[in-house]
């Protein structure tokens, strides 16, 4: 919503859409979604003043078995990286991943990767 009551917001909106009319900008109605409280937006979660990153792009991370070989092992890292922001002390996390050259992975880097889905699950900061 854009206004701290939904009055406002009705207000904002109208504001709006006239402003767009007058500047001849033409809106897809079918796309538009007006009034709500939670959206997904360019891989966020946006939901009552938090952001956290889209569950339905993280889910698939979080479900990733442990890896069998090397290959397999750097696309897991590479998914943990684009992902880092949201994971405190990442570079310290990583590091048994990182780390590892001989499979099946060590209890190390095992507690590596069980600690950073568990980050990456409960990752969400606070906007307002």
């Amino acid at each position: 919503m854009c206004g701290i009551t939904k009055e406002e917001h009705g207000q904002n909106l109208k504001v709006f859409l006239n402003a767009a009319k007058e500047c001849n900008i033409t809106l897809n109605e079918g796309k538009c979604k007006y009034a709500k409280e939670t959206i997904s937006l360019l891989g966020y979660h946006i939901s009552k003043g938090v952001l956290q990153p889209d569950p339905d792009r993280v889910k698939p991370v979080l479900k990733m078995p442990v890896h069998r070989n090397y290959k397999e092992l750097q696309r897991l890292v590479g998914l943990f990286a684009y992902y880092e922001q949201w994971i405190p002390r990442y570079s310290d996390k990583i590091r048994p991943l990182v780390a590892a050259k001989v499979f099946p992975l060590d209890d190390n880097a095992v507690g590596a990767v069980k600690v950073l889905k568990d980050d990456l699950a409960s990752a969400a900061l606070g906007v307002i």
